[in-house]
């Protein structure tokens, strides 16, 4: 074990020093430790998700665990220091369905989680999830969705602090085209009514891969995801649509067009940044873009965003801001903030050329307006799936899969935050 953890710093070096991974100005979240091991388990570990508690003042990270004839989810609490907690099993893990893709929110009010996630048994696919109370304690599982769907249905989670409730949005697909899903659920973990439609694909429209976040500002929701149309002038093309809905989620106005261009735009992950600004606080979106030539063979990745006010005014129209975007193919973005966060983090998966075989995890702080600071390298060796959750003070957690040498796919966290250390002086 120790010569593995050996081998991934060793690594993380190696990738520092090949990107040129620099400190960032005082008002930007830059590395406070080294990496250091989450979750280190016998088979592969894949897509973490991470939320902070402002009680107990330190974080829960979940992910899919695989084990022998199915996968289940695990949760582990990390300090705001980086101390872990015991590794506690969220789904079932019996082998008759597998259990992946969870994300998390945090109560606030009542100092409990709510973890979801995909289930697939044979050819079905639903949403669940459970409330997760610190101290080991689980809720009943809850089954989201009221129809099973034949293809894929990642869920997305979050927390309405005024309202005190979570939502809980989904795609649904019940062969092309593909629908964004929602349900609203207690505090306690119950249903508030049916599951409510919010984009009906339809004709040569699907909507899927959606992503959510809160809006204390304004007690709303920003709904983000990925719109594929099959008939587009050039061929199928996707880009970046998105609902904002009222907290019993009515939707306001029109359907959002966040990021509507010719290259493919795709995984979309949405933060939002209280405020007390006439719109109403302010939401980022990140997402993937990805290049090919006119005979639509595969050529980069870049990562790229798009601001929306609280009063649902797209900021860049018909244009979009770079997150990065260099020889690396820059994928799989998340992007976090909070109450007591100034800015937005973005974190990215970053493969390297010539031959993109090796991948670190790069972060990079980015204000209200779309203004970058520097980036930082976080480390990896083939780091993938980066989540990342606003902590106390500006600061961050995140979190990515990576692959050491010789062994599995294990889980790593890396803290970041504003620090501003003076020199000390001597009295005369």
């Amino acid at each position: 074990m120790f010569a593995k953890k050996a081998v991934f710093l060793l690594a993380i070096l190696g990738i520092l020093a090949l990107v040129g991974a620099t400190l960032s100005p005082a008002n930007a979240a830059s590395p406070l430790y080294t990496p250091f091991l989450i979750s280190d388990q016998a088979a592969d570990i894949t897509h973490s998700a991470v939320a902070y508690n402002s009680q107990d003042h330190n974080y829960l990270v979940v992910w899919c665990h695989q084990q022998a004839g199915s996968t289940g989810v695990y949760a582990r609490t990390v300090s705001e220091k980086g101390q872990l907690g015991a590794v506690y099993p969220v789904s079932d893990t019996t082998g008759d369905a597998n259990r992946c893709d969870p994300d998390v929110a945090y109560a606030s009010k009542h100092n409990r989680y709510l973890v979801v996630w995909q289930q697939q048994s044979g050819t079905n696919f639903t949403v669940h999830g459970r409330l997760f109370y610190p101290g080991t304690y689980l809720g009943s599982d809850i089954t989201f969705s009221d129809l099973a769907s034949s293809a894929y249905t990642p869920p997305a989670v979050d927390y309405a602090y005024s309202s005190d409730e979570f939502l809980v949005v989904w795609a649904h697909w019940g062969g092309p085209p593909s629908s964004i899903i929602s349900q609203r659920i207690t505090y306690d973990g119950l249903k508030e009514g049916a599951n409510i439609t919010i984009m009906e694909g339809h004709d040569t429209i699907s909507a899927y891969d959606p992503d959510l976040a809160y809006n204390l500002s304004r007690n709303e929701n920003l709904v983000a995801y990925t719109r594929l149309d099959t008939n587009a002038t050039g061929g199928p093309n996707k880009d970046i649509f998105g609902w904002r809905l009222t907290h019993d989620q009515l939707k306001f106005n029109n359907e959002l067009q966040i990021s509507y261009l010719t290259p493919d735009e795709l995984h979309p992950s949405v933060a939002a940044l209280p405020s007390d600004m006439p719109e109403g606080g302010r939401y980022m979106v990140a997402y993937q873009v990805d290049f090919h030539d006119t005979s639509h063979n595969y050529l980069d990745s870049d990562t790229w965003g798009q601001i929306v006010t609280g009063d649902g005014t797209v900021m860049f129209p018909g244009a979009y801001f770079v997150i990065q975007g260099t020889e690396a193919h820059e994928t799989m973005p998340a992007i976090a903030s909070g109450l007591n966060a100034r800015d937005f983090l973005a974190t990215w998966t970053a493969a390297y050329p010539p031959d993109y075989v090796f991948s670190n995890i790069v972060s990079r702080t980015i204000n209200k307006y779309g203004t970058r600071q520097a980036a930082n390298g976080l480390g990896g060796f083939f780091a993938n799936n980066s989540s990342v959750a606003s902590g106390r003070g500006g600061d961050y957690l995140a979190a990515a899969d990576d692959v050491t040498l010789f062994g599995n796919r294990d889980l790593y966290g890396m803290l970041l935050g504003n620090r501003v250390y003076l020199p000390q002086i001597k009295k005369p």
